[in-house]
């Protein structure tokens, strides 16, 4: 993990679907995290909403080991890239229900 954050260029309330194929810059705390083997999920909390973060089997090793060391409120940095998520995994629970952010950096 780095020792210190990147400036965020978005906001984990302000990402739609418009933000599609953008990198970005994410701060913000670990709401919660699941380990769903080859897919871990991370919904990242900042004062604006929640963005969900993922790290996949394509991800390095090391970024898959970051992501399974984080504890719930663990103040992190993502950098990442926005993607629309098929209509049949949009969720209707959360404003940013219709993107997903892949990690490239924790």
């Amino acid at each position: 993990m780095a020792e210190h954050f990147a400036q965020r260029t978005a906001t984990c309330g302000s990402l739609t679907k418009v933000d599609d194929g953008k990198t970005v810059v994410l701060n913000g705390w670990v709401h919660r995290h699941r380990d769903h083997g080859m897919i871990h999920f991370i919904n990242l909390r900042d004062r604006y909403g929640i963005t969900q973060v993922i790290v996949d089997d394509d991800s390095s090793k090391e970024l898959q080991q970051a992501a399974l060391s984080l504890n719930l409120e663990d103040c992190i940095a993502v950098t990442g890239v926005v993607r629309a998520r098929p209509a049949s995994m949009v969720n209707p629970e959360m404003a940013t229900g219709e993107i997903e952010v892949k990690a490239e950096k924790i």
